[in-house]
Order: C-alpha cells, then sequence, then structure tokens
C-alpha cells in the first residue's frame, strides 16, 4: 500500500525502494495468505506508475484471474475493482486494447460501491488514452478527465483533485493548442507531443526534421537539407565551399544532363492549394481570427517563393541536376524513415508530421493553419 501511494504522489524513489521490500526480485514470493490479493493489486498500481514493464507483464498474468474482483484488506478500506491495475499494466506494456476493456470494467465495478475509485479510474482512463494518442483520444480524454474532476469535487477527494485538473488541462491543451519539442542529446533525440514523451533512435532524418520544424512553411532546397544535415545553427542563406560539397557527394554537372525543378503536375497541384488558401484567407478575415489569417499568409508566401525559385521568367521552367535529384531521394526517404519511427513511439505525432512535412526538391515543415503546436527544438 505505502509503495502505491508513494507512487501516485510522484515520489519514485520512495515507491521504487517500497517496491523492492515487498517484491524483491520475483513477485511470486509474495505469501499467498488473505492480504495477498490486496497486496497483488497496490504492488501493480505502484509498478504500473513507475513504468516497471519487466514487473508489469508478470504481475498482469498473476492478477488477470482476479479481474472481476474488489481488492480488501480488513485493516484498510476496500482498493476498488482490480480491473483498474490490470488497466494500468497493460497501459504500461501499450497493450491499449486491453488496457481500455479492463477501464471499463474498472469503472462499472467501482461505480457500483466504490465511487471514489470510480474518478481515479476516469482519471488513469484519460491519462492511458493521451498516451496512445490515436485518433479523437484527445478529445475523449478531455471529456473523461473532466467527469473525473467533477466527481472528485462532489467527494470532496481533495488529494486527488490536482492530478485530474492537471490531466485535464493536458487534454485541453492538446486539443486547442499544443506545445511540442524535439531535441538531440548524447543518446539521440527526445520527443515531447501532446504531454507524451519518449526516446528515438539517431538516425539521418530527425536533423532534417528538425531544421524544418524550427522554420514553419519555409521552403528548404533538399540540396541545403542535405549538405547541412540540420544543423541547430541559425539557420541561413550560405555559399558552401568545393570541399563541403564533395563531403555531401555533391559534384559539378553539364547543362545536358538537368531536369526541370516542377513537374506539370507538382506546379498544378501548388497552384491548387494557393487557391484553397485564399478561400482560407478570406474565411479567417471575416472571422476575425489573427492567428489563422497569419498562418495562410505564412503558407501562401511559402509556396508562392517556391513557384518563384522553380519556374523562371516567361514560364520557363527551371533546372536541377542528377545530384540534386539523388538528394531529393534520400531526404525524402530519411525524413519518412524519422517519422514513421515517431509514429511508432507516438502516434499522435506521427499524424501530424506524416500531414505537415511536405518533401520534394523543396521541403517544409507546413501544418494546418488550425492546429497551433508550436516547436521548441
Amino acid at each position: 500500500m505505502l509503495a502505491a501511494t508513494h507512487a501516485e504522489m510522484g515520489c519514485e524513489d520512495d515507491a521504487r525502494r517500497e517496491v523492492e521490500i515487498v517484491a524483491g526480485g520475483d513477485p511470486h514470493l509474495l505469501p499467498r495468505n488473505d492480504l495477498w490479493l490486496f497486496g497483488i493489486h497496490c504492488l501493480s498500481m505502484a509498478c504500473a506508475r513507475l513504468r516497471d514493464q519487466a514487473r508489469a507483464t508478470i504481475l498482469y498474468d498473476m492478477l488477470l484471474p482476479y479481474a472481476e474482483r474488489v481488492s480488501v484488506c480488513a485493516m484498510a478500506a476496500s482498493v476498488g475493482s482490480a480491473s483498474l491495475p490490470l488497466a494500468l499494466l497493460a497501459a504500461t506494456l501499450s497493450r491499449w486494447d486491453e488496457a481500455l476493456h479492463h477501464f471499463g470494467v474498472a469503472f462499472e465495478r467501482n461505480l457500483v460501491s466504490h465511487k471514489p475509485w470510480a474518478a481515479v479510474t476516469l482519471r488513469d482512463h484519460a491519462a492511458t488514452l493521451l498516451a496512445r494518442g490515436a485518433a479523437g483520444d484527445a478529445e475523449r480524454a478531455l471529456e473523461l478527465a473532466e467527469k473525473a474532476l467533477a466527481m472528485m469535487r462532489e467527494m470532496s477527494m481533495q488529494g486527488w483533485i490536482p492530478s485530474a485538473e492537471s490531466m485535464a488541462e493536458r487534454a485541453r491543451r492538446l486539443t486547442l493548442n499544443s506545445d511540442a519539442s524535439l531535441r538531440k542529446d548524447a543518446e539521440g533525440w527526445a520527443l515531447e507531443f501532446g504531454g507524451h514523451r519518449c526516446r528515438l533512435g539517431n538516425v539521418k532524418g530527425m536533423g532534417y526534421l528538425a531544421r524544418l520544424l524550427r522554420s514553419p512553411y519555409k521552403e528548404w532546397h533538399v540540396l541545403d537539407l542535405a549538405a547541412g544535415a540540420g544543423e541547430a545553427a541559425e539557420d541561413r542563406e550560405r555559399t558552401f565551399t568545393r570541399a563541403e560539397l564533395v563531403a555531401a557527394g555533391l559534384r559539378a554537372t553539364r547543362l545536358a544532363e538537368i531536369g526541370p525543378l516542377l513537374d506539370p503536375k507538382a506546379k498544378a497541384a501548388y497552384r491548387a492549394r494557393l487557391a484553397g488558401l485564399e478561400e482560407d484567407r478570406e474565411e479567417a478575415r471575416r472571422s476575425g481570427d489573427a492567428t489563422s489569417l497569419a498562418r495562410v499568409d505564412a503558407e501562401i508566401d511559402a509556396i508562392t517563393d517556391q513557384l518563384a525559385s522553380a519556374v523562371g521568367r516567361g514560364g520557363r521552367d527551371r533546372t536541377a541536376s542528377p545530384e540534386a535529384e539523388r538528394a531529393r531521394i534520400n531526404v525524402s526517404r530519411s525524413l519518412k524513415t524519422a517519422i514513421q519511427q515517431i509514429a511508432k513511439r507516438c502516434p499522435a505525432a506521427g499524424r501530424h508530421l506524416t500531414a505537415s512535412i511536405r518533401t520534394g526538391w523543396f521541403c517544409s515543415y507546413a501544418p494546418d493553419p488550425s492546429e497551433r503546436i508550436s516547436w521548441a527544438v
């Protein structure tokens, strides 16, 4: 019980120390007496909140046969349905469907005779949805967190209210406005998106992605990305030395080898997008939405600049070398690999970046103006 209490309060070091005292190296060693189910219930809650995946796997299998039971200790109040720790253990293991099933069972059982635990179940259900990050999860999480908060206030659960308020705020911020970060450190990359944090591998595409995220709507030519590889230095136009170009795998080429920067299909797509943005601009003006208007104008400027760079006087196509074509392929592939890695760890961020990162001869981060996400890179 003490380990679970420490974990709930965020005292992780104390919680880990208590888990070691109670469970040691193997939860199977807990004595099978009248307190066993109560003890396994509390230990599971602690290990889940500590994100202890090794013990979570063991405890889930041990607790699953008691999913329909209520955990009670003769010397303490009930800690509610055993399905709640099962849900948290499944979420720790990213077994989302099982977690959501257990949350549903736990809420129904707890609502009947353990109402305070029903409120806690709703709060933890909301947290799991935010961690999963599937389409619609943030909205559903906000609904559950607000319901949990209302129940806690009704029952004067003063010690629990701040956590429910924090959960509701996280969900609300994700649905309306979001702060995110992608930072490189000695071990690779760290991503934070919509309250979800994860570690990512040190793949080259992350550097390209970071450079795009620093300058929303700015168009970067693939040769600039290939040569710079997304350094954190201040982005500015520069001239590369011959040695730098050779190091990036680039060389001079004959005019006979070059082709158009944008094919007719790409130019048509950009012009169609401009037409749609003009409609968005008028709508933003009519509604007085200055933020959306600024974002739309920025995207219009970026597309206009790209078209101008690809088409010369009289509508004649400007050209690109075979080296630029290779850079286009390699940069696009690297960005795709990076985004796929992100999607596996944080689906919500993966969906956002898939929809917002544009590749080709010019690459950019161009999010929907309605998605107010500010990146720290």
